[in-house]
């Protein structure tokens, strides 16, 4: 989603600009991003960069709850990916301690702003690193925590099924 965004008003790259098909469409996204720049938002712009290591320089100011969840979110979803490589899955654990930490304020803030909750995948992801830790209580919990944000895993079965391969897994490593 992230490069889309970049896509959607700057191109490939941040001397390239797409072109639109009309006059109007390209000054409206061109404005669009213009105001976006102006807005000095170093929240926003390091997460629409696309770019970690801005996103990582910003990721402990403080600013709006829907730009920070969006920021933090990214950051997981980077280290998450790498997360085989030791100081992935504690930056991936770290950012997701800090996402869940604020998730009083970003619940509202996503409620108001489209009306429900979305998918937030800090959930999917820690609870799979705190499981393959062997920290089945810890996952279990916030399994249990994204249940009552009535939240989806985009699976079938969502967080209870993922409860029941949780405990499952425990019964695996403890016979």
């Amino acid at each position: 989603m992230i490069q889309w965004i970049r896509k959607l008003f700057m191109g490939n790259s941040p001397s390239e600009r797409i072109d639109y098909g009309n006059e109007e469409d390209n000054e409206r996204y061109e404005a669009a991003w213009r105001s976006l720049e102006k807005e000095n938002n170093p929240i926003r712009l390091a997460w629409l960069s696309g770019d970690i290591g801005k996103m990582l320089e910003v990721s402990d100011l403080d600013g709006d709850p829907l730009d920070q969840h969006l920021l933090w979110q990214a950051i997981i979803e980077d280290a998450y990916k790498q997360r085989e490589k030791d100081n992935f899955r504690r930056r991936c654990a770290e950012y997701c301690e800090i996402h869940l930490a604020n998730m009083d304020r970003i619940t509202p803030a996503l409620l108001a702003d489209i009306g429900k909750m979305p998918r937030i995948l800090t959930f999917q992801y820690y609870s799979t690193i705190l499981t393959e830790a062997g920290k089945f209580d810890d996952a279990l919990e916030v399994c249990e925590r994204a249940i009552r944000l009535e939240l989806s895993d985009g699976t079938k079965d969502g967080f209870k099924g993922r409860m029941k391969r949780i405990e499952n897994k425990r019964k695996k490593m403890t016979t």
